[in-house]
């Protein structure tokens, strides 16, 4: 996906939830890009560092994602279901809304929503649409892969399920991964810790400025 795209993404006639396709998306570094994905069912879960949709690492662009339909991503081993690796100052912004359904399950060791094993994450929004995020095992259901930071992740609505995988944050860090910058202001969430994992924060990291300002919030 290149700068300036604007695109509909649907998965070819015969692949659904129980024959997706192995297709994978990838936006391009530093490219502002609007994606709806509105029937998408991809399963890169048998490719180790395959993710689904990735924003190429550090990339500066903003990119925005309407879910319509169901959807349904699902990672390889280290892998983010919806990767965006990178937490420098100038990170773009990923900003997830619409009236659908997504999915999205983190490969073992990377999250459902953020960064990938060993990588941090920073700048995402999630202001609308059922969303489901699970993180693979020590990655966060949104937020940092194994050992990966989660700075500014905001949840402005929609309905959000987020779970971690064993010793990740629901919202936050993955295992030893710090968060920071974590802010809740509408919606209905749902946010569970996998094993010893904070429901939204980090375990075995520091965790700093969090915030529930709105909505209706449920942490486990």
């Amino acid at each position: 996906v290149k700068d300036g795209a604007e695109l509909t993404f649907h998965s070819a006639e015969g692949h659904d939830s129980t024959n997706p396709s192995e297709s994978t998306i990838c936006v391009e570094k530093d490219a502002n890009a609007s994606l709806t994905l509105d029937g998408v069912y991809i399963d890169a879960s048998g490719t180790e560092w395959k993710s689904p949709l990735e924003i190429e690492k550090g990339s500066t662009g903003d990119v925005t994602l309407l879910i319509k339909g169901e959807n349904v991503l699902n990672a390889g081993r280290k892998s983010a279901a919806i990767q965006k690796n990178g937490n420098a100052a100038s990170a773009g912004k990923l900003t997830i809304s619409g009236d659908g359904k997504l999915t999205a399950t983190g490969g073992y060791l990377g999250a459902g929503i953020g960064s990938c094993s060993r990588a941090s994450t920073a700048n995402i929004v999630i202001a609308g649409g059922t969303v489901t995020a699970t993180g693979g095992g020590c990655g966060a259901g949104i937020g940092g892969g194994e050992s990966g930071c989660a700075t500014d992740i905001t949840i402005a609505g929609g309905t959000v399920t987020a779970t971690g995988g064993n010793c990740g944050a629901g919202i936050g860090g993955g295992d030893y991964g710090n968060a920071a910058n974590i802010t809740i202001t509408g919606g209905t969430v749902t946010t569970t810790g996998g094993g010893l994992g904070a429901g939204i924060g980090s375990y075995k990291g520091n965790a700093t400025n969090i915030t529930i300002a709105g909505g209706t919030v449920k942490v486990i």
